[in-house]
């Protein structure tokens, strides 16, 4: 369990860092076909204040990221329509979800 708890804080640590120093390709891998960006949003489940914490602020970098590339007003409303939903499900679904980060 230890381990696991280990892996699931290193994965959103590195997805927060990877968001500040190379948005592009990060912003890229997290919202493509295999929807990468859950892993931050079943982060925001764990019980250790930190890992939410640092799920929180990947949240807040994939939110700067989309509010300063260059997309139409629609695009960016998708994409911060999708986090807000996933942000949701992560905080008010009662079933408990965890992977193998």
């Amino acid at each position: 369990k230890s381990s696991q708890s280990i892996k699931k804080y290193s994965a959103v640590l590195v997805i927060k860092e990877f968001c500040k120093k190379l948005q592009i390709i990060t912003f890229n891998k997290l919202f493509d076909k295999q929807e990468n960006y859950k892993l931050i949003f079943l982060a925001l489940k764990d019980q250790r204040l930190h890992v939410r914490t640092t799920a929180a602020d990947c949240i807040n970098e994939c939110i700067r990221m989309i509010s300063f590339r260059d997309y139409h007003d629609d695009q960016k409303n998708k994409y911060l329509d999708l986090i807000y939903k996933e942000v949701e499900l992560a905080l008010f679904n009662p079933q408990e979800t965890d992977i193998n980060y």
